[in-house]
Parts: structure tokens; C-alpha cells; sequence
């Protein structure tokens, strides 16, 4: 039953305010961190970056100032290299992703916002990474270019494209239970036209009781794919609640059992489809600006490893000077990265 112990899973975020507080107390005053091709990195650039840093979970152990340290070489190395051809984003440019961002999470039914307001983060923080993403798309594209009517004709031609388009999705509720005393008083309820939250509340019990009632996401036929190997109940109930009309719940209800050498022992669920959004796309106005980042992406294909290769280059010749000691370990795994070579463990940001 790992579904169940996967329903309430939240995320888990790196606290690195107090490590930023604590290099900030070291004294290193106005000199930059670091000094990458002539850009430097200030001390409060790479406190900000600490305290916003989230480890991903193949860190290998990796401290959080020198993960970030080592995005920061590469996002400078690209953005001198951008500087010297005049092809840096501007301010412009992060807005007008940034308002097309906001929009595509709107049209997900997931207001931007409101997903940073659970993760913890700001505004600024995020804006801050699309720059970042910013630096590496057009480092990789620098050479092409697509019209508005290259564009438009790209949106038409792929009219399934999960950056401006969405499946039949779906919001539920559920009702747990692994015995018949319970199911029958649940549906008992239901049938005298009880709210189907009030007996989610009162009726299921333990672990089940933590996974009744509604469903904070929205599904799509895509999440049954694989077995639904990552949804927070079993794919039968999601599936099953496809197949209802909008605000009906399963009678008889969806029985899994749970010991195949007693088929007595199951847990009933009943599914409440609560909303249902029929397949839609974003007009080409609102998400423009990815689509022109998807076109022209598909027409540098052709010339993506020797960008690659030429960016290997770059950070085997770029200047890096580091302030601390410690980190000359991570410049030397850095440039082995960059040349393929075998010297530990590489630091992550180590391409474009």
C-alpha cells in the first residue's frame, strides 16, 4: 500500500538561510565570492542564492554553497559569452516569460503564486531562475531565429503540447474504508443525500481517514499511464472517476483487495467526481513566447552537440578565481567535468 503512504508526501526543501547568515558573519566584505571571465559574484548574490537553494535528491552530499557556486560558474561563463554578442536576455525578456508563465499556470488551474506560496518562495526568487533558464535557452539558439509566422505554424502543427495544451482533467474525492460495517453506513449516508465530505470526514479510519475527502490536484489520463506508479491512490479509482458525470460517485464502489490468500480483506473506495475540464489549448497570443522558444530549440536540434562541445571548451579556458580555499576542490571537478574526465564526483550546473 505505498499509495497511502505517499498521499500526504510533501515536499522537502533545504533550509539554507542560516549557512547564508553564517558565510555573510564570516567578514569577507565587499570582495566578490568569486570572479568568473571577469563577472564577479557578490556576497550578497550568492547569500540570496544559498537561502533560495533547493538540493536535489542525487546530491551526493553535496554542500548547498558549493552547488550553487558551481551553477554560478556556468551561468556566467554563458552570460559573458551572451555579453560579447549582444544577445543577453534583457528585462524585457524574463517579464514577458514571466507573464506567460503566470498564464500557463492559470490555465493548469495552478496559479503561480499559490504554488510558490507552498514551496515557500518568492516572486523575485522564481524570476531569478527564469533569467537563469533564460541564459542557457539562448546560449543554445543564439544563431536562430523563427518568425511570428514560423511560430504560429509550429503551435498548429503540434496542437498536443503540454507547454499550451491540457487533457480531459479531472478533481475528486474519495472515500476509504476496509470493512463492509463501514461501506455500508458510508453509502447509507450517501443514498439519504449526505455531503459527500461530511462522511469522508466521519466514516473512514486511521491511514485510510488521511487519504478521504478531497484530492488537492487535478488528474489526466496521462497519470494512468505506467501503472500510475505516482498517483496518491490506486489507478482504478482515478479511472473509475473518468468515467462519472460531474458530481456523481461511484455505487457500487471500486474493491481492491489487499491479501490475495484472504479475499476478504479489501479496502472499498468510493469516487466522487467533484470537477471535470474537457481538453483545452492556450490561444497562441498568450503563450507565444514559448512557442517561439519550442521552435526554434527544434531548429537548432542539428547543431546542439557541437554547441555543447564549444561551451566545454569556454569553461576549460574560463577564467575562475574562488575566495575560499576549499573551493579550488570544486573548480578543479568543474574543468574535469567539462573535459570528461574521472576526478569525483562533478559539481552540479557543470553545462549549459
Amino acid at each position: 500500500m505505498k499509495w497511502i503512504s505517499r498521499a500526504r508526501a510533501a515536499r522537502a526543501f533545504i533550509a539554507a538561510g542560516a549557512l547564508a547568515t553564517a558565510i555573510a558573519a564570516a567578514g569577507c566584505g565587499s570582495k566578490p565570492v568569486a570572479t568568473i571571465d571577469g563577472l564577479p559574484v557578490s556576497q550578497e548574490e550568492f547569500n540570496e542564492r544559498c537561502a533560495d537553494y533547493v538540493m536535489p535528491q542525487n546530491s551526493g552530499g553535496q554542500s548547498v554553497g558549493v552547488a550553487v557556486l558551481g551553477n554560478l560558474i556556468t551561468l556566467k561563463i554563458l552570460e559573458s559569452q551572451l555579453r560579447k554578442l549582444n544577445k543577453l536576455p534583457s528585462d524585457a525578456d524574463v517579464n514577458r516569460r514571466l507573464e506567460t508563465v503566470k498564464k500557463q499556470f492559470a490555465f493548469m488551474q495552478q496559479p503561480l503564486d499559490e504554488q510558490l506560496r507552498r514551496q515557500g518562495r518568492s516572486e523575485a526568487a522564481f524570476k531569478r531562475d527564469l533569467r537563469d533558464a533564460l541564459l542557457g535557452e539562448e546560449y543554445r539558439v543564439k544563431d536562430i531565429q523563427v518568425s511570428d509566422a514560423d511560430a504560429k505554424r509550429y503551435y498548429d502543427a503540434h496542437p498536443d503540447n503540454p507547454d499550451w495544451s491540457s487533457d480531459e482533467r479531472i478533481q475528486i474525492s474519495v472515500i476509504a474504508v476496509d470493512n463492509k460495517a463501514d461501506l455500508d453506513r458510508a453509502l447509507s449516508e450517501l443514498h439519504s443525500n449526505a455531503k459527500f465530505s461530511d462522511v469522508a470526514r466521519a466514516i473512514p479510519k486511521g491511514q485510510l481517514q488521511q487519504i478521504s475527502g478531497p484530492i488537492n490536484r487535478w488528474f489526466s489520463r496521462k497519470d494512468l499511464q505506467q501503472g500510475g506508479q505516482n498517483l496518491p491512490i490506486p489507478p482504478q479509482v482515478v479511472e473509475r472517476a473518468f468515467q462519472l458525470p460531474m458530481g456523481q460517485y461511484s455505487d457500487p464502489p471500486i474493491k481492491l483487495g489487499i491479501d490475495a490468500k484472504d479475499p476478504s480483506k479489501a479496502i472499498w473506495f468510493i469516487v466522487q467526481t467533484d470537477q471535470k475540464k474537457p481538453a483545452q489549448r492556450m490561444p497562441f497570443e498568450d503563450v507565444k513566447d514559448l512557442v517561439v522558444r519550442a521552435a526554434r530549440f527544434e531548429k537548432a536540434q542539428p547543431k546542439m552537440p557541437q554547441t555543447a562541445n564549444d561551451f566545454r571548451k569556454l569553461a576549460q579556458e574560463a577564467s575562475i578565481e574562488v575566495t575560499r580555499p576549499e573551493w579550488q576542490e570544486l573548480v578543479k571537478q568543474y574543468r574535469q567535468a567539462m573535459l570528461g574526465g574521472t576526478g569525483g564526483a562533478a559539481p552540479t550546473g557543470t553545462g549549459p
